[in-house]
């Protein structure tokens, strides 16, 4: 999942262009969206814990890969254990859906706008699913008929 300033890649999806969208790309766009949010608040709250979340690790992909789902198992241990939950995530670092904090350094664009052709057809089928009756949750339109 990523935003506009990164390149639409088969394994990188990002949102339609916001120039006369359908209501299904809208929908589509909403879905990413809230779910890039997730991420980015949960890897937020890690990297305030683990701060070797915070700058490039000198790793190799595999070995970052490795360190990150260590990170994710800790993270998760931490949290059943009620005593040390409560001082794991002080107020400051609660996020809610109005309050992004990533702790992240925006990003400016990467490449072009062309995309392979493959990563839109990818894109595409998510946003057939994201609007039939197997895909499609009860609030997504409500939510979208707001913006």
């Amino acid at each position: 999942m990523a935003d506009d300033a990164f390149a639409l890649k088969p394994y990188q999806m990002k949102p339609y262009s916001h120039k006369q969208l359908i209501h299904d790309k809208q929908v589509y766009n909403y879905r990413l969206s809230r779910a890039r949010r997730v991420v980015e608040q949960a890897f937020g709250i890690m990297s305030q814990r683990f701060r070797v979340l915070g700058r490039p690790i000198p790793l190799t992909p595999a070995k970052v890969e490795l360190v990150v789902m260590t990170i994710c198992c800790l993270h998760n241990f931490l949290l059943r254990n009620t005593i040390v939950a409560n001082n794991y995530i002080t107020q400051d670092q609660t996020v809610t859906d109005n309050n992004t904090t990533t702790g992240l350094a925006s990003m400016s664009k990467q490449g072009s706008n062309r995309y392979a052709a493959d990563a839109g057809i990818i894109r595409d089928k998510f946003c057939q699913f994201f609007n039939s009756a197997e895909g499609s949750v009860s609030w997504q339109d409500a939510r979208v008929n707001q913006m």
